[in-house]
């Protein structure tokens, strides 16, 4: 036994409450380790105190009134609820749907503050009729703002740049 399973079973051990066998293995711990034997004899004094003092004659017995309590809570029928309860404390449905409209504007604006290209008159993207590629990497370079990237290659060989140029170019589109 270690002196924390000692300290955790001695109220028990110093009221009488454990098995013979357990209270032999605390006896044993307590001659064989000063500082659990103080702790017991500390326990023994706080008990024969405890024990000393007079119960008050008038003090209420609290329990009758809590059990009585108790049960008129458990059989009381609730308030009606208030048109605006779901304002208060809405339903798990209403929270997720008030969650799924905040994200859905949250993804509508950052698709809307997304910049565009502007092409020149005359050039289809789709159909890649009179583009000139170079031009059009020009104008894509721009517009991106890549403050990692050094360089037309650099600019060149980034994800986002890519999927910048197949959309202007048409490639998403087929």
């Amino acid at each position: 036994m270690n002196c924390r399973h000692f300290e955790s079973d001695l109220p028990d051990w110093v009221s009488g409450r454990l098995p013979e066998h357990h209270a032999t293995r605390m006896l044993a711990h307590s001659v064989s380790c000063e500082s659990c034997s103080r702790v017991a004899d500390g326990e023994r004094t706080l008990l024969v105190a405890w024990r000393e003092i007079p119960a008050l004659p008038d003090t209420p017995n609290l329990w009758p009134r809590i059990a009585a309590r108790l049960q008129d809570m458990q059989t009381a029928k609730p308030a009606p609820a208030s048109w605006l309860s779901w304002l208060v404390a809405p339903s798990p449905s209403i929270r997720y749907g008030m969650a799924g409209t905040a994200a859905a504007a949250v993804l509508l604006a950052i698709v809307m503050s997304r910049p565009t290209v502007d092409l020149p008159q005359g050039i289809n993207p789709v159909t890649n009729n009179g583009v000139d590629e170079s031009h059009v990497i020009q104008l894509v370079s721009e517009r991106q703002s890549l403050p990692d990237a050094e360089g037309d290659l650099a600019i060149g060989q980034t994800p986002r740049y890519r999927a910048a140029e197949r959309v202007v170019l048409g490639y998403a589109a087929r």
